[in-house]
């Protein structure tokens, strides 16, 4: 998949399933590291102990989950678009 500006000054090609793939590697960083950070104060003095260790690791990984599913749904509607592009394109004889 190559971009020539001609393409993205026109609109022709999406960058956004590129950038999805970027910030949903960025929310999974954040979203470990929140995770980290509340197991980490779970030990603290003033923490919950094993109850906040156990809501830290749980968030974690229903966070991660919810959030690879929204990206994923965001990646299927620019696949549709492309799929409607292809077919508009065929049926005017344009491929």
């Amino acid at each position: 998949m190559s971009f020539q500006v001609s393409d993205l000054l026109s609109f022709d090609k999406m960058v956004t399933p590129v950038l999805i793939k970027v910030i949903y590697w960025l929310g999974v960083a954040m979203i470990l590291l929140s995770s980290l950070l509340g197991l980490l104060t779970a030990f603290s003095p003033f923490g919950s102990g094993i109850k906040g260790v156990l809501v830290s690791l749980l968030g974690m990984v229903i966070g991660v989950l919810f959030w690879r599913v929204w990206c994923e749904l965001m990646i299927v509607v620019f696949n549709i678009y492309d799929v409607l592009k292809d077919i508009r394109n065929r049926g005017s004889g344009l491929s």
